[in-house]
Formats: C-alpha cells, sequence, structure tokens
C-alpha cells in the first residue's frame, strides 16, 4: 500500500531540516536516503552477548535469526541447556570476532519445548582451553512448524534457469519448486565435485533459489545440472532429483573477442504493442544493434544504447514513432561500429510480427485535475499518502527557527475539499506517513527538537493515530544503547492496521544500524530475515502481508527483499546496477522500486523504476526525454506511478512523473487536463485502487501544490 519516494521533494525544503534535528545520531528522512558511516573496532577483551533471539517461552518456527555480539570470539554454538551435545547449531562469524550469527531453520528440530543455550568460546571448535561465555542463559521455546517434520513425498522441478546453449554472465537467478526439498546444488553435468553453487531453502521445503554470481567460474563452456537432495549435505542415505539435466553454457564476464548476440527482452510474436516498449540484447562484443525490418537495412527503427563492456544493448522503443497497424521486425546485432566495413551479423531476434496500437488501451480517456487544499495553518503542506476513498495525509511547517530547526504538524485532506489540521498531537512536532482505507495514520513525532545540546534532542518515535488519538509503537532495548537514542521510523500501514518501518540507532562502534519491523494487534515484532545483511528495512507492506523493503550489505550494496509467512526471498539485481530497493507492494505479490549504482549526500543516483511480477524483476520503461526515475507506488491493477528526472545530477528534485499500466508508460504531463489545468506536474505519491493519482507542482513561490489526478468514468 505504500507510496514513498527515494528521492521526494521534501529533501529540498524541509527533510534537511528535520534531520538537523539530531536525536542520537539518527534522522527521519526516508529509507535510502542515508549513508552509513564505516566502522571501527578496537581491541577489546573476549566478550560475548545476544543481541537477536527468541523471547522467552516465544513460539518458534519456520527460519529465525539469532545474533550475538562481543569481542575475539572463535565458535558461537546454540547448545542443549545442559551439556554440548547435540550441538542444534553453529554459528557464522565476523573476520574480526566481533559478530555472530545463525539463520536456524526450525523446521530440523522436531515439534513441542526446547531448551537451548547459546554458548560463545575463545578457540575454534575442538581446541582444548577454550573459555566459555553464556551470551544467552537457557529459555525455553515452543517449535511449532505446520505439519511437524513428518516426512513427505520429495519432489524437485526447475522453476528457473538458462536455456540449453545460453550465455550466462553476471547474476542469474536459478529456481527449484517441490516438496521436502533439504538440499538443491548446482554442480558438472557429471560427478560431484566442484560444486559450483548451493540452493538456499524456503522454510517449508518447497522451493530452493540461488542467485549464482556467474563470475565465479572461469570464462567458456560449461555443461552443468542442478540435482535436490532429500536430506542435509553431509548426510547418509540421500535421494537425488535430478531438476535440471545437464545444459550447456557459454559464460562470458571478461574482455573477449567473441561476438555473440541474443534478445533478453522483447514482445512475443503476434503481440500488441504501445507506449514505451523495452528491448534487451545481451552478448559479447557487441558494437552495434539495431531494430530493423524483417528484411534489409532500411528504415532503421532504433539503434540500441550499448553498455561500456559491449556485452549488454537496450532500447526504450517509443512506438508513437510507429503508424497504428501490424509491422515485422527484427533485431540484428553488429561487431563493428555503424559504417564501419566487414562488419559480421549475428540476427539476435528473427523477424516478429507486432500490431502497434497506441490509441490509450487501458487507460481512461479523460481526466479530472482537482487542487488538494494546503493546511490551514501554512502553505508549506506535504502529502504523503493517498487512500481508497481520495483522503491524503501530510506534514505542514508551522515553524522553522533561526537555527534551522523545523516543527511540523500532521494534516489530513478529505475528497470533499476539507481539511483537518491535527497540529502535534502529544510530540513536540509530527507528520504523517500513511494512511488507509478506515483513516488509521502512521505517523512519526519528537520531542525535544529545540534544544541546543544535539544529544539531548528525542529520537523518533512511531504512532498510530485513530479514533482521535495516538498509541505510540514501542521501542526496541539493543543491548548496551540507551532506549532513549533509538529512532522508530515508519513506512506504512495496511487496511487492517498493521504498521511496518524499522529502528535506528547509532551502535556502539559507532556506526549506523536499523532493524525492519511490523506493529499489528498491539505487539511489536522483529523481521526475522536471512543472510548477511548489515541492516534492513520494511518500506511498505500489502493487505495480504506481504512486506516488501532493502537490505544492506558489507560490499556497500542493497537489495530488494520481500518478506512473508517467515519466508524472505531477495531478488537478483538488473544488469548494470549494483543496489535495489521496494518501495510499495500489492495483494497480488508485484513489487515495484528502483535499481541504481550509487549515491551522493545520502541520495540515490541515476534510478531506474522496476516492476517485479512471479518473482522476476523488469525495469519500466521511462517517457521520452526522461534520464532517470522511480517508481512510487502500485495499485491492485498493477498500475504504477512514479516520478522522473531529466539531468544527471543527483538532485532530489523531480521534474516529470509517469503513469504504467498495461505495459504501456505514460508521460502524465502529456494529458490534455493537466495541460488545461495550466499546471507542471513534478512528481507523483501514490495510486489508489480506482485510480486516483495524487502528483504535486511547485508554484512561483517554490513550495508544492498538490492535485488529485482521477480518471473520469
Amino acid at each position: 500500500m505504500k507510496h514513498r519516494s527515494l528521492k521526494s521533494l521534501l529533501a529540498l525544503s524541509v527533510l534537511s531540516a528535520l534531520g538537523a534535528c539530531g536525536g542520537g545520531g539518527t534522522s527521519e528522512t526516508g529509507p535510502a536516503s542515508r549513508l552509513r558511516p564505516a566502522s571501527e573496532t578496537s581491541a577489546a577483551p573476549f566478550s560475548s552477548q545476544v543481541t537477536m533471539a527468541p523471547a522467552e517461552g516465544a513460539n518458534v518456527s519456520g527460519m529465525v535469526r539469532i545474533e550475538v555480539r562481543g569481542a575475539q570470539m572463535a565458535n558461537v554454538e546454540l547448545l542443549p541447556a545442559n551439556g554440548y551435545a547435540p550441538r542444534l547449531g553453529v554459528f557464522s562469524i565476523s573476520e574480526d570476532g566481533t559478530v555472530a550469527w545463525l539463520d536456524l531453520d526450525s523446521t530440523t528440530l522436531p515439534n513441542g519445548l526446547i531448551n537451548a543455550r547459546v554458548s560463545a568460546f575463545d578457540l575454534p571448535a575442538g581446541q582444548a582451553g577454550a573459555t566459555e561465555v553464556v551470551a544467552m542463559p537457557a529459555r525455553t521455546w515452543n517449535i511449532s512448524n505446520a505439519g511437524g517434520t513428518a516426512p513427505g513425498t520429495f519432489t524437485a522441478t526447475l522453476a528457473a534457469a538458462p536455456a540449453d546453449n545460453a550465455v550466462v554472465s553476471g547474476t542469474t537467478r536459478l529456481e527449484v519448486r517441490g516438496s521436502s526439498l533439504a538440499n538443491v546444488e548446482l554442480l558438472p553435468a557429471t560427478g560431484y565435485a566442484p560444486r559450483l553453487g548451493v540452493f538456499n531453502i524456503s522454510a517449508d521445503k518447497t522451493r530452493a533459489w540461488l542467485d549464482f554470481d556467474s563470475w565465479s567460474v572461469t570464462d567458456g563452456i560449461r555443461d552443468v545440472r542442478i540435482s535436490a537432495y532429500d536430506v542435509a549435505e553431509g548426510q547418509p542415505g540421500a535421494t537425488e532429483i535430478v531438476a535440471m539435466p545437464p545444459r550447456r553454457w557459454q559464460f562470458s564476464n571478461g574482455a573477449t573477442s567473441t561476438f555473440t548476440a541474443s534478445v533478453t527482452m522483447a514482445p512475443s510474436n503476434g503481440a500488441t504493442i504501445d507506449g514505451t516498449t523495452l528491448l534487451e540484447v545481451r552478448g559479447t562484443g557487441l558494437e552495434n544493434v539495431e531494430l530493423l525490418p524483417a528484411s534489409g537495412y532500411l528504415p532503421r527503427l532504433g539503434v540500441f544504447t550499448i553498455s561500456a563492456d559491449k556485452t549488454h544493448a537496450r532500447l526504450e522503443l517509443n512506438t508513437a514513432n510507429l503508424p497504428n497497424g501490424p509491422v515485422e521486425a527484427r533485431i540484428s546485432a553488429f561487431s563493428v561500429a555503424p559504417g564501419q566495413p566487414n562488419a559480421q551479423e549475428i540476427i539476435a531476434m528473427p523477424a516478429r510480427q507486432w500490431t502497434v496500437q497506441n490509441d490509450g488501451a487501458a487507460l481512461p480517456s479523460q481526466w479530472s485535475v482537482t487542487p488538494v487544499p494546503r493546511s490551514n495553518r501554512s502553505p508549506g503542506t506535504f502529502y504523503q499518502d493517498l487512500n481508497g476513498s481520495g483522503t491524503a495525509v501530510s506534514h505542514y511547517i508551522i515553524s522553522n527557527n533561526s537555527g534551522g530547526r523545523v516543527q511540523t504538524g500532521m494534516g489530513i485532506a478529505y475528497a470533499d475539499g476539507r481539511v483537518v489540521d491535527l497540529e502535534t498531537l502529544q510530540w513536540q512536532t509530527a507528520r504523517g506517513v500513511a494512511i488507509n482505507n478506515a483513516g488509521q495514520i502512521a505517523g512519526i513525532g519528537r520531542n525535544n527538537i529545540f534544544d541546543v545540546d544535539v544529544s539531548q534532542r528525542g529520537a523518533a518515535r512511531g504512532f498510530v493515530y485513530a479514533d482521535g488519538s495516538a498509541t505510540e509503537i514501542p521501542v526496541p532495548t539493543p543491548i548496551g544503547i540507551d532506549p532513549a537514542k533509538v529512532a522508530v521510523q515508519v513506512a506504512d500501514i495496511n487496511n487492517s492496521g498493521a504498521v511496518v518501518g524499522y529502528s535506528e540507532y547509532t551502535d556502539t562502534d559507532g556506526g549506523l544500524k536499523s532493524h525492519a519491523f511490523m506493529y499489528a494487534n498491539g505487539q511489536r515484532s522483529e523481521l526475522q530475515l536471512t543472510g548477511r545483511s548489515t541492516a534492513t528495512r520494511a518500506n511498505a507492506i500489502s493487505d495480504t502481508g506481504f512486506i516488501v523493503g532493502d537490505a544492506d550489505y558489507p560490499d556497500g550494496t542493497s537489495r530488494a527483499y520481500l518478506y512473508s509467512n517467515g519466508v524472505q526471498t531477495t531478488y537478483p539485481i538488473l544488469s548494470g546496477y549494483t543496489s535495489s530497493t521496494a518501495v510499495d507492494v500489492n495483494d497480488n505479490r508485484q513489487i515495484v522500486g528502483s535499481v541504481y549504482n550509487n549515491k551522493q549526500n545520502g541520495l540515490i543516483v541515476n534510478p531506474r523504476p522496476f516492476i517485479i511480477a512471479n518473482d522476476i524483476m523488469r525495469e519500466i520503461p521511462l517517457p521520452a526525454g526522461a534520464s532517470w526515475g522511480e517508481a512510487t507506488a502500485i495499485n491492485a491493477q498493477g498500475q504504477v506511478v512514479g516520478s522522473t528526472y531529466s539531468v544527471n545530477t543527483g538532485s532530489s528534485v523531480s521534474d516529470g512523473a509517469f503513469l504504467y499500466s498495461a505495459g504501456r508508460t505514460i508521460d502524465l504531463n502529456t494529458l490534455s487536463a493537466v495541460s488545461a489545468a495550466g499546471i507542471r506536474i513534478r512528481g507523483a505519491v501514490s495510486i489508489n485502487n480506482v485510480g486516483q493519482i495524487l502528483v504535486y507542482d511547485r508554484n512561483n513561490d517554490g513550495l508544492a501544490q498538490y492535485y488529485l489526478l482521477a480518471p473520469v468514468q
């Protein structure tokens, strides 16, 4: 349901000032707008303390993250309350011995009560003379996994992998589905060594996936298979199913004189196309790639942009430049630049017939543009979210003192034109973040924002506003951290009143940490995300409980994820990018967000929007003239809105907006109703399930004016 921009207008006018309010080194800016400082750890004596684990008496199911922090840890184990056997789990440990983590698959344990402790040792396992620190004294957990541990039928079927004879480069998603999956491996066509990759497996053992980094193998031709097993690695009596019989793949990542080309994205033969359509070719030694008639070389229908390493070519085909009706086209790649002699041609896509239909199909022909009133208190009003009835929630500037500290209040604008200013509630400053169809609001409040001593300014406090009062979301208590310095940032609320967001604080090592959470039915729970992420954020939640967000990793990249029923799915990055973030999700598990490569001054630079459907990420084509863009929201029909940027400056100010519907990208500023209103849409914030879009322009005073862009039935 949520609709958050990576680089919102607020960064220009308000959020930078809000960030100056301090509060334990945290800020109130959006989840993707931070640069995290590197941390240094000085020498310290052997110590160990659990920082993340299920509470005493907790029900445990699926995959559970347990984390320990300390110094000079060499071995950390999950053990019975007494004794040392059987070991229930062995932790991974960071190179500096300060962090240990275990993603415990509780389905490997019998259902029922279990007593367990976590012990840390200053020597590796098996070495004599080790000192033991009980990082977590014995706790009783109730293991509760649906279906118990009774073995079921063992099946395995390939769901995703490159075709036989495919060219493989970069990161490739491999996926197997079945039942009772205990171990899945990418192996040579014959034999069992060397293992080329080991798959992640879902808690219910029905799905296995591997984001295979093809850089881990040398370039060249290799025959591989995927095998699944019904017992864990190293256990006897394994049954093997060859989920993918041997396929021959050509690995191609390094510099090479080999010339190859194959189409990876294009409408199928017989498809109807309109708007902007993305075409993509991958290979090696690409110098020129063109969209051409089925035969001959004129007229050229489009020329592809080619990556610096000459392995990736893309064309955002504006079908408005083609006449309506049938067109036959092929895609040809050439080994030399245009006009150069001795070109070798590869037909990457043999001729296909498409029907061009640029008549506004799947989009209403008429729209209305209605101004959303500003707050009665201030012209500086910034709307953040839109619910199903067209009601919007905002924050508005109350004061901005000479120290650059901004005081804001929370407001509501109803579809009938009424505006209600809720002021700051029980805080010194407050702002609305998200609103659901019942009118419940997720927001953020702070106190002591004017204290001269930055360290004494209050940290952000998340709350839910309903029926005239605000309920504060509980603050977590990380080991060794003053709870007063822990910020609680909310991001979204669904129609059941469940809220997601993240907690943020400066750790004892000086690094900025964040942990994703959900708040529902009066209870706060931390998302048990797997992998070696250093920080996690939850950005949106659907009515069906799908949660999306992003996680940071030690190499400085971020990855979009989906979390559902205790199972986390982390998505591979589109070629040419290093990071991704997911900002919204609908009930059909369609996800939108942006991919990017780096940040400047805490802001994401050069984002491109994506949509994930059927667990496959695809880039959303941008309108003509837009250099970069980001998706901000998706509705139940799969319609996506976002903002665009025409210059590559790292600026937080967008200058256009788009609607992506039924495979077509529309520049909202080309709608006749927008032109008639005499406005220039600078960004799209949200879209609801009836197709109403919350957009904004900037007036001559430099402040935002918001509008409700609605289809006319």
